[in-house]
């Protein structure tokens, strides 16, 4: 049970950056295609973040960081 929740549950802070995430996007009204294009990922990339299949390298998070105003801080944490 352990190694099946560790491979398939997505943890609060995978899933609340997710949410985020989507908040920003809808902010600036950017598609996930555009999202990715901003940090140098995929749109399944960037899909995969949202839905918290996957959790973005800092460089991504860095690099987006340098075309939206945001707190990674706040991505990250809330």
């Amino acid at each position: 049970c352990t190694f099946i929740c560790l491979k398939f549950c997505k943890t609060s802070t995978e899933r609340n950056m997710g949410a985020r995430l989507i908040q920003l996007r809808r902010r600036y009204k950017l598609s996930q295609a555009r999202l990715g294009e901003l940090c140098g990922v995929s749109k399944a990339a960037v899909s995969q973040w949202e839905t918290g299949g996957a959790m973005p390298e800092i460089k991504k998070l860095l690099e987006l960081r340098l075309h939206l105003d945001f707190s990674l801080d706040w991505l990250l944490t809330g």
